[in-house]
Parts: C-alpha cells; sequence; structure tokens
C-alpha cells in the first residue's frame, strides 16, 4: 500500500488488510515517522480511520495529516479557519502598515537636520548675484532659460524622459514640511500626499512596499497552515518569513551607509561626475525591497503557488492606483484634520496652503499667529497618527481581497489530495 506524508508519497508492503494501530507500529520501523495520536490518516477523500476495529487494505493510499485545535481534525478549507486568518491578517495591516510604511519613507527621504537647506539657500542668493553681475557687463546677455529650452529641442522625447524621471526618483524631489514650535530652526516632516510632482516617486513607493509588507504577512499566515496539516513548506521558513517582515526597518538604516559607501568608490576610481547616490536612498532601498521580494519567494517556492506569485505584480498595481487616487482627492487630509480637531480643543489643525510646503523659506517657530506663518497639517501628531491609521485600514481592505484571491489556491499546491 502507499500513504502520503508532509506531501511526499510512500510504499509499505503489508498482507491483504491492516489496523491503523499495526500501520502506525509498521511506519514507526521502516520509516522513524512517529504517527501518534496528533496525526489522523484519512483516505484520498478525507475520510476518517479511526483506531479502534478500522482495518485498511493493501491496495489503498491513506493521507497522515497533523491534527489542531484541541486534537480535532483540522481542514484548512473551512470557511472559519480561512475567516479567521484574513481577519487577523486585516487587522494587522490596519494597525501596522501605515505607520510602518511612513515611518519607511520618511527615514530615507526626508533630511532632518536644516545645515543642507541653510547652505543650499546660501548658494541659491550666491548664484543669483553672480548671474546679476554677468548680466550686466554682457551687451547682448542670453537668459539661462533660454539656453534651456535650446538644449531640450535638441534632445530626443526619450532622453527627456529618462532626465525627468532621474529627477523625479530623486530624494530632494520628496516635498517636506518645516515644523519647529520650540526651536530656532525647523525640522522637516513628509509632506504625505499634496499634490505635487514627488507624489509619483511616493506612489511607486506605495505600491512596492504595501507589495512587499503584505506578500509576507499573507505568506506568513497561509504558509503556516499548510504546514501544520501537511508539513509544506516547513517551519523553518515560517521563521525566514518573519525575519522578512523586518527588512525593510533594516534598510532604513542600512541604505544611507550603502549610498556613501557607492559615492566613495565612485570617487576613489575617477567617476566623480557619477557621485550622487546619497541623493537616491528611497529609490535604492526600493529597488533592493524589490529584489528581497523576488528572493523571498525563490526561498519559498514550495509555499508560494503560480496563483499567489502572479498576483503580487497585480496588486501592486492596484495599490498605486489606489495610493493615487488618494493623493488627488486629498480625502485623507480632509478626514485626519477633521478627526485631529474634534479630539481635542487645544490649537486647530490648519487647512492647506501651498506656502506651507515651502522648504527653502527657513521660519523661526511657527507658534507665531501670523498668516504666512502657519504650521503644515503634518506638523501636528494627532493629524499624522490619524492619517497613518486610515492609510492602514485602506491597506488592510485591499490585503482582505489580496488574501482572499490566493489563499485556496495556495492550499491546493502545497497540500494537494
Amino acid at each position: 500500500m502507499k500513504f502520503i506524508y508532509n506531501n511526499t508519497k510512500y510504499d509499505i508492503d503489508i498482507d491483504d488488510f491492516i489496523s491503523v494501530y499495526h500501520l502506525r507500529t509498521l511506519i514507526k520501523k521502516k520509516y522513524g515517522f512517529i504517527i501518534d495520536e496528533s496525526y489522523s490518516i484519512t483516505d484520498l477523500e478525507g475520510r476518517i480511520y479511526k483506531v479502534d476495529g478500522t482495518v485498511i487494505k493493501n491496495n489503498e493510499t491513506v493521507v497522515i495529516k497533523k491534527k489542531l485545535r484541541g486534537g480535532q481534525d483540522m481542514n484548512p478549507y473551512d470557511t472559519d479557519i480561512s475567516g479567521g486568518l484574513m481577519n487577523s491578517v486585516g487587522f494587522i495591516t490596519a494597525i501596522v502598515s501605515g505607520f510602518y510604511y511612513f515611518k519607511y519613507i520618511s527615514a530615507l527621504a526626508v533630511e532632518t537636520k536644516t545645515e543642507y537647506l541653510i547652505f543650499q539657500k546660501a548658494m541659491n542668493i550666491e548664484t543669483y548675484g553672480k548671474k546679476q553681475e554677468g548680466g550686466g557687463n554682457n551687451n547682448n546677455p542670453i537668459s539661462t532659460n533660454s539656453i534651456d529650452n535650446i538644449n531640450n529641442k535638441k534632445q530626443s522625447t526619450f532622453k527627456q524622459f529618462l532626465i525627468s524621471f532621474k529627477e523625479g526618483i530623486q530624494d530632494s524631489q520628496i516635498k517636506k514640511v518645516n515644523c519647529a514650535f520650540d526651536r530656532l530652526f525647523p525640522d522637516q516632516e513628509l509632506n504625505r500626499d499634496y499634490d505635487n510632482l514627488s507624489n509619483w516617486n511616493m506612489i511607486a513607493t506605495s505600491a512596492i512596499f504595501m507589495t512587499y509588507f503584505l506578500t509576507v504577512l499573507i505568506a506568513l499566515f497561509i504558509n503556516s497552515v499548510s504546514t501544520s496539516y501537511c508539513g509544506t513548506p516547513n517551519r523553518g521558513l515560517g521563521v525566514l518569513t518573519f525575519i522578512m517582515l523586518l527588512i525593510p526597518l533594516a534598510l532604513i538604516y542600512l541604505v544611507p551607509y550603502l549610498v556613501k559607501g557607492i559615492d566613495i568608490l565612485l570617487t576613489k576610481i575617477n567617476l566623480s561626475s557619477y557621485v550622487g547616490f546619497s541623493n537616491y536612498k528611497l529609490a535604492t532601498s526600493n529597488i533592493l525591497l524589490i529584489v528581497m521580494l523576488i528572493l523571498f519567494c525563490l526561498s519559498n517556492i514550495k509555499g508560494i503557488s503560480p496563483m499567489f506569485g502572479a498576483m503580487i505584480p497585480v496588486f501592486m498595481f492596484v495599490f498605486a492606483i489606489i495610493d493615487f487616487i488618494l493623493k488627488k482627492t486629498g480625502i485623507l487630509r480632509i478626514i485626519s484634520r477633521f478627526l485631529g480637531n474634534i479630539i481635542t480643543s487645544t490649537e486647530e489643525i490648519p487647512k492647506d496652503k501651498k506656502d506651507m510646503f515651502d522648504i527653502s523659506s527657513i521660519k523661526p517657530s511657527h507658534r507665531i499667529k501670523q498668516n504666512d506663518n502657519l504650521p503644515a497639517p503634518e506638523c501636528y501628531y494627532r493629524f499624522n497618527i490619524f492619517h497613518s491609521l486610515l492609510y492602514g485600514i485602506i491597506v488592510s481592505l485591499v490585503g482582505r481581497g489580496f488574501f482572499s484571491s490566493v489563499y485556496s489556491a495556495n492550499i491546493k499546491y502545497c497540500c494537494p489530495k
């Protein structure tokens, strides 16, 4: 007869009939597998062979499965199990994902020190003065804009696109706001979703980060079921999957050193014209995140079904579309401001104004009540908390759709009958 254990088929010689008890003994003697009361033995249709008085024919194939839930036989196709897992994934995503995402993008793209801004402002003034001086000595001055327009006409459309794309993924293109309530120079906070060109970089980051986060989180839950049910993939990969959830956090601390190292290397090999990776921390981290996602799927090849793999780019596109809509409508800003203002009677979170997002202006404390010196909503912790939580809730709704679309196919792939 044959038996299936941990998704592998084995042969064993018996007489015409054998009892369940003696089959367990024979399997332990020949293969060393301890099939105790924590396992159930079923036929290919899922009917359970009871220990008392049940005999098995020698031409049958039986399946040995691990029991769960207090010794009861666990069927991963039960709606209670799939529904409970989906709710757990949704809850964790709602609570964690928004805060995790904004921590990720802010830590990489937002310059928290003001020295660079002050230096940049001083350089702009100096450059402007030189242009004025040069223009006064030139009898036939040609404006910089005119020269740029001539150069742009000479460039092909594709080259212009590449230049625009290169500029668009720079960290300096991510819009920030200045916040300081007690200090002379302000700290910077991420401009979460105000309408500006840097949103394209943020939209791509959101799609990559959330797809990575949900892929690993969903695999962690589904693989735990299939591992308990039929031993596939295995418990060791469960530990690896949990570690993969911490990869974005690790990149926050590792990528700044990586890009600085690349700049130093390029300088040493006389490629100083290419130095500038320090302005691409977020783009570098996103690429590494995609690489880690691919490596995770390859390392978990027995636990990621073809259906699961096919849905990963689909939901990456879905996240990009949803994030674009959220940023264009600004609905999360409106709701976060409203909720932040009704929970306290302290200083009201102001409405958005474009001059709030001009980081070239170094202002003293925003507590000064002047029309041109109001803080942006991002300067208020209660606004950021509600914004992150609402973002996470929307992601959790998408995650439930992701989970339900891959769960059944993944269980069948890991534990075929």
